[in-house]
C-alpha cells in the first residue's frame, strides 16, 4: 500500500473535523523561460467560521526564489488604516532589526518581537494574547502574527482587504498540530478582532 502524502493527510485531517475542504494538487507546464518550464502547486483551503479561513499552500518552481510554503489561519479585519505589523517569537538577533518596536510592557517585549513601520500595538497585544501566541509557537514551527493590507488575495472573500493572519512557513498537516492551530489560532484572531472593533468604535 502506498504511503499517504502530507497533502492527503491534511485533507483527511480537516475533513475528520467536519470541514468541507477545497484542494488542488497540480503539476503543470508554464511558459516562462527554458530554465523554468514547470510549476508544482498544491493547496488546501477551508472555512473554519463565517470569517476565518484555514489555508495551506506549497509551490515550487525551477527558477530561483519561486518556492513558497505556508500554513495558517486568515481573516479580514476592520480597523484603522495605519495598523500594520508582524509579531514573531523573540530572538536575540531581533535587536538589530530597525523595524523592531517596543510596547513598554515587559512581558510582551521580553517574549515577542514586533516589526512595524510605525504602529505599536499596545492594547491588542495583551498578556493573555501573548501567552496564546507563545502557546501556538510550541507546535514546533515558528508562527507569526501578521496584520497587513491585501495580505492574501488567493482567498476570494479576503481579496483587497486588511488581513489578520496566524501563519508559519511550513506545511502543517499532523492531526494534533492542526487541531491545536485551529483551536488556539481561532481564539487569538477573535480576541484581537474584538479589541480592534472597540478601538474603531471609539474613534468614530
Amino acid at each position: 500500500m502506498e504511503d499517504k502524502s502530507a497533502f492527503d493527510i491534511l485533507v483527511e485531517t480537516l475533513e475528520s473535523f467536519g470541514f468541507k475542504t477545497e484542494s488542488s494538487s497540480i503539476y503543470q507546464p508554464i511558459i516562462v523561460t527554458p530554465s523554468e518550464r514547470f510549476l508544482s502547486t498544491k493547496y488546501v483551503c477551508c472555512e473554519i467560521t463565517d470569517s476565518i479561513y484555514f489555508f495551506a499552500s506549497d509551490s515550487y518552481g525551477t527558477k530561483a526564489y519561486t518556492s513558497s510554503t505556508f500554513t495558517g489561519l486568515y481573516s479580514s479585519l476592520e480597523t484603522l488604516k495605519d495598523v500594520e505589523y508582524e509579531v514573531i517569537k523573540r530572538d536575540w538577533f531581533d535587536v538589530f532589526n530597525r523595524k523592531r518596536r517596543k510596547t513598554g510592557i515587559d512581558h510582551v517585549d521580553n517574549n515577542v518581537t514586533i516589526l512595524s513601520s510605525g504602529w505599536i500595538p499596545y492594547k491588542e497585544l495583551s498578556i493573555e494574547n501573548i501567552e496564546l501566541f507563545l502557546k501556538i509557537n510550541t507546535l514546533g514551527y515558528p508562527f507569526s502574527l501578521v496584520i497587513e493590507d491585501n495580505y492574501l488575495s488567493r482567498i476570494k472573500p479576503l481579496k483587497d482587504k486588511k488581513i489578520i493572519a496566524v501563519e508559519t512557513n511550513e506545511w502543517v498537516y499532523e492531526k494534533e498540530e492542526v487541531e491545536k492551530l485551529l483551536r488556539d489560532g481561532e481564539k487569538l484572531i477573535i480576541a484581537i478582532k474584538e479589541i480592534y472593533a472597540l478601538l474603531t468604535e471609539n474613534v468614530h
